[in-house]
């Protein structure tokens, strides 16, 4: 059995023998999951760019004529929305790179923008200024009903997760569109706002952002009059006419962030980090499988002397997957409290120690992605948000996805549907803002929906699909909400509650107006009939009157 064994890859006797082969084959097994992730991803990204430029060609305005027309559009749209592109231009965030790859499929990006992943066919109607910060899964729409018109994002603009842009829209110099905003082509935004959600057709807008002394909006500009001092020292000044305290907070880290942004020494250091961390961490789900063939391929080698080899193996290789499966595991979290420690609440400027570690923690939880997919609605991903930090009690079903658990309270009895977003922090102008997130008992976030940081479901609430609580905002106790942003739907039926120390509740509390956090003022009703008759919250209740746009309120409408 030896003499066989020490036979050659097709039978022969001459050749390697089993040690010989071994220290050819075992690196050459443990290289493929950075070639398939890397050089193979890549080979296909540039075939998407050769048939782009040689068969498609460029897109312009205007509208579509013909099937040749039609087909291309049709082709590329099939290229750049495969798992293979994806997966590669994934491996880019936050990174420069990103910006070349998309020019090179025609987009007109400037230096300088902090880029994430987004959706998009027509690259050449895009254009994207300097400074422009992606969330992440962005969709950019250049062509409707027809009719293909360019999507322009100015100068330090923010186009938050999950954001669509609709054909023909500007989105002017530092606007912001929050989490899950739809901006439509007949809407006209206004620079230095910020916007969110879909509600009739339109984006909602919330609120205009302060400007510091000497700043202007012309259109969709914002011009300075006096540029003789820096951004620093004016912010430093304390006669600033910004509206609060929290304001100016939030202006000083945006200039620091701004600075560092622009310096070549912290661009290029940032930029080498996030490549760095995809090259180790993005090939972790392809080194899983491959690392159990090895290990099995030490198991048949030990028992080679045995008739029980090859039984031995085969009937190993299902456990040995799944223990290295969750070594992997075991690996990314002890990352996550060797680099982080508990997650807390509070804001961070861009290209801070913090914000380095957060980038490397988010490339390595992506890795995750499958397993944290297997094992979604099982007790085993209750397990999983414990180990990284997350308070979650029992009874709890789970598909959604987090990243900074400890800041994520779950109650007994709740459930959390497929694709909710739960993490906790926001990015605003190269900002990061964390703030807890809480389900409290029995509280049910169904499929698609997201409640913000700093949001709450209160006991027994639900939040239907598709649906987005805001920042600070309060689903109250056994109220049915829902929409971009979510209110009060009326025709739920009202759950019977559980009574909480032997007596049965008959109260809601319902947040009328915040300042600066939700639910500062609350009604108390003696019927849930009642609330349910007021229909204060229906369909054709505005976000906020019409004559007091800037109006520090809720979308919760105030009861007369």
């Amino acid at each position: 059995r030896k003499h066989d064994h020490a036979r050659g890859f097709f039978g022969g006797t001459r050749g390697y023998t089993l040690e010989g082969r071994q220290e050819v084959l075992y690196p050459f097994l443990m290289s493929i999951p950075w070639v398939m992730t890397f050089i193979h991803g890549f080979v296909f990204y540039l075939i998407v760019v050769l048939v782009k430029w040689l068969v498609v060609g460029r897109f312009r305005e205007g509208p579509v004529q013909g099937d040749w027309d039609r087909f291309r559009r049709w082709l590329l749209e099939r290229l750049t929305t495969a798992t293979t592109f994806d997966h590669f231009m994934g491996l880019w965030v936050n990174t420069e790179v990103l910006a070349l790859w998309y020019r090179l499929l025609g987009a007109n990006i400037a230096a300088r923008v902090n880029m994430d992943f987004f959706g998009a066919v027509e690259y050449d109607l895009i254009e994207v200024e300097r400074d422009v910060v992606f969330g992440s899964s962005v969709l950019l729409v250049t062509k409707a009903e027809g009719v293909s018109k360019k999507v322009v994002l100015r100068k330090s603009a923010c186009v938050l997760d999950h954001s669509c842009i609709m054909p023909g829209v500007i989105v002017p110099e530092g606007a912001l569109l929050g989490s899950f905003t739809v901006a439509p082509s007949e809407q006209k935004l206004e620079a230095m706002t910020v916007y969110m959600g879909c509600e009739k057709g339109l984006c909602v807008r919330l609120f205009q952002r302060p400007l510091l002394p000497g700043e202007r909006i012309v259109g969709e500009r914002i011009f300075v009059e006096d540029s003789s001092t820096s951004d620093h020292e004016s912010l430093r000044n304390h006669s600033l006419a910004v509206e609060s305290s929290t304001a100016l907070k939030q202006r000083e880290m945006e200039a620091l962030a701004i600075a560092r942004h622009t310096s070549t020494f912290w661009f290029v250091l940032f930029n080498t980090w996030c490549v760095m961390c995809a090259g180790i961490f993005a090939p972790f789900p392809d080194m899983v499988y491959w690392a159990t063939i090895v290990i099995d391929f030490e198991v048949y080698d030990a028992f080679r002397d045995s008739d029980l080899g090859e039984v031995v193996s085969v009937s190993l290789i299902g456990p040995i997957y799944v223990l290295v499966t969750f070594s992997m595991l075991a690996v990314i979290c002890g990352l996550k409290w060797a680099l982080i420690g508990r997650w807390t609440a509070g804001d961070r400027p861009y290209y801070t120690w913090f914000h380095f570690r957060w980038a490397a923690l988010m490339v390595a939880f992506s890795s995750l992605d499958d397993l944290v997919q297997a094992i979604a609605g099982t007790g085993l991903s209750v397990i999983f948000m414990r180990l990284m930090g997350a308070k979650v009690g029992n009874q709890v079903c789970f598909f959604g996805h987090g990243f900074e658990y400890d800041l994520l309270h779950i109650g007994d009895n709740v459930c959390i549907g497929p694709d909710c977003d739960v993490t906790a922090h926001t990015v605003e102008n190269m900002v990061m803002k964390l703030e807890q997130v809480r389900f409290e008992q029995g509280s049910s976030c169904m499929g698609g929906s997201v409640v913000m940081p700093g949001g709450m479901m209160e006991p027994w609430s639900t939040l239907i699909e598709h649906s987005q609580v805001l920042k600070g905002e309060t689903v109250p106790r056994a109220t049915t909400f829902g929409g971009l942003p979510a209110r009060l739907l009326r025709g739920y039926s009202w759950q019977k509650l559980p009574p909480e120390g032997g007596v049965a509740q008959r109260f809601v509390e319902l947040p009328l107006m915040r300042n600066g956090t939700a639910g500062d003022h609350l009604l108390t009703l003696e019927s849930r009939a009642l609330l349910r008759d007021f229909s204060m919250l229906g369909s054709a209740t505005p976000m906020r009157p019409e004559s007091s746009p800037s109006r520090s309120e809720s979308h919760f409408e105030r009861i007369p």
